[in-house]
């Protein structure tokens, strides 16, 4: 299957389109870098809930079992994780 003229210049142009850089002023940069912090402590508070248990959270065997039991996940994997 051959393309046409016109997709290989509307492919550039949307390719173009997606990896543009564009300067920005520093108080975007500043509120861009607030959000990512913030958005970074929000995913490692509760991922080390779910994994070790930290901030009150349920731990990875409360995590696994509630897998097992609520989720349905698949019996086999998750039993090989809840073995104590």
């Amino acid at each position: 299957m051959t393309t046409g003229p016109g997709l290989s210049g509307q492919l550039r142009r949307v390719i173009g389109l997606i990896f543009a850089v564009q300067a920005t002023d520093a108080a975007t940069d500043l509120a861009l870098a607030a959000v990512r912090t913030a958005l970074a402590w929000i995913f490692i508070w509760y991922g080390a809930g779910k994994l070790f248990g930290t901030f009150n959270g349920p731990g990875f065997h409360q995590t696994v079992l509630f897998m097992a039991n609520t989720a349905t996940c698949v019996q086999g994997v998750c039993s090989l994780y809840s073995a104590e």
